[in-house]
């Protein structure tokens, strides 16, 4: 069944590349909720809206296929994605970062639209300022925004990232504070000749 599925949706994609006329001016969004820590696993959102922007009523968005960009693999690593519904998981598939097929695809119900596309997990490595981002290349069929009839869309986005480092607990403070008060009082009892407490 799923040769058949995927054979199906390899069919419309060719379809929707012989038929490439109208470009859409989609907007790819990388949404990252809250502040990043060092050691902490955190998720990226991929969402794209206005996809259907300038293309015809009746388009049909069959699949989506991207890359993820790093431009500082000592703060971040990449450890996987989610493809989200109603897209299926075809990363492995093609080899790609992130990938999903729809079938049948995602109707047009207004040229506003948004959707879900995926999310990308990384892992903080260390304290610091970087970017992450998605890209794709049109020159590989399995890249892009892949409509029924209309041309592939690029998806090109960067996020910048702020990883902190993991704030020491107030009860520290207070533990060290209250060890020095002990230390200080026993090498005080030494220096005056007292035993014991």
């Amino acid at each position: 069944m799923r040769f058949v599925r995927n054979l199906l949706v390899a069919g419309m994609l060719c379809t929707g590349l012989l038929h490439g006329a109208a470009s859409s001016a989609a907007v790819i969004n990388l949404n990252l909720a809250g502040a990043v820590q060092i050691g902490a696993s955190f998720p990226v959102e991929v969402w794209v809206s206005e996809m259907f922007t300038g293309l015809p009523s009746d388009e049909d968005l069959l699949a989506f296929g991207m890359r993820v960009s790093n431009s500082s693999p000592e703060l971040f690593s990449f450890t996987g994605s989610s493809i989200q519904p109603p897209f299926d998981d075809d990363s492995t598939l093609v080899g790609l970062d992130a990938a999903g097929s729809a079938f049948p695809g995602i109707a047009q119900r207004s040229a506003s639209q948004s959707v879900w596309l995926a999310s990308l997990t990384f892992n903080a490595l260390a304290a610091g300022n970087g970017t992450l981002g998605v890209r794709s290349d049109l020159n590989d069929p399995n890249q892009g925004l892949i409509f029924f009839q209309s041309a592939p869309v690029s998806l090109e986005a960067d996020l910048s990232v702020s990883i902190v480092p993991v704030p020491l607990p107030a009860a520290l403070w207070l533990m060290l504070g209250g060890m020095s008060l002990l230390a200080g009082i026993a090498r005080r009892r030494m220096h005056s000749g007292a035993v014991g407490w």
